[in-house]
């Protein structure tokens, strides 16, 4: 009698131990605790929102920029960096100046900015950039963690370009995906 209670109580307990390593095991194949499911951190300055944002392996940020500064905005350069220069003014890394494209074409991803882009106020456009940190474009591992600054070179509608407003759009911090 007393064998049976024994083979009883390890099977009994042998199961639970099964079960809660089985459910141990979905859970950080899930990624739960990796924090792999955590949205990412946007914070945009005032007239200027952002949406979806994500940083993929190779460096390229993509990410909704929504604009509400009362008129449409044509956008004439865009740069992201890892760090602020210490003027606090400017990227410290990559498009410096925040260039155009035809001025400096290595830092666009793509040629969808060669002729600047165009947002009337209210509304969105998803952007990609390359960003850059000390020791060129940033190649995170997959999963990594990367806290970045972008920046737009921008007029209004109608004026010369030679009035430009270069400003901080986005504060992000994101994981390489």
């Amino acid at each position: 009698m007393k064998q049976q209670s024994a083979i009883d109580f390890m099977t009994s307990y042998g199961v639970a131990l099964i079960i809660v390593v089985i459910a141990a095991y979905v859970v950080l194949r899930l990624g739960i605790f990796t924090g792999n499911v955590a949205q990412p951190v946007c914070t945009s300055a005032s007239s200027f929102s952002c949406g979806a944002l994500s940083l993929s392996t190779n460096g390229i940020a993509t990410f909704v920029l929504t604009q509400a500064a009362g008129g449409t905005i044509n956008i004439v350069g865009v740069a992201c960096s890892s760090g602020v220069n210490t003027a606090g003014t400017g990227p410290a890394y990559g498009n410096i100046n925040v260039l155009n494209y035809s001025d400096a074409p290595q830092y666009y991803p793509s040629t969808a900015l060669q002729s600047g882009l165009q947002i009337y106020s209210g509304s969105s456009k998803t952007i990609q950039i390359g960003c850059w940190g000390p020791f060129g474009q940033s190649k995170e591992n997959l999963g990594n963690s990367y806290t970045g600054y972008i920046w737009i070179n921008y007029t209004y509608e109608g004026l010369p370009s030679h009035l430009y407003t270069i400003t901080r759009v986005i504060e992000f911090a994101t994981k390489a995906t």
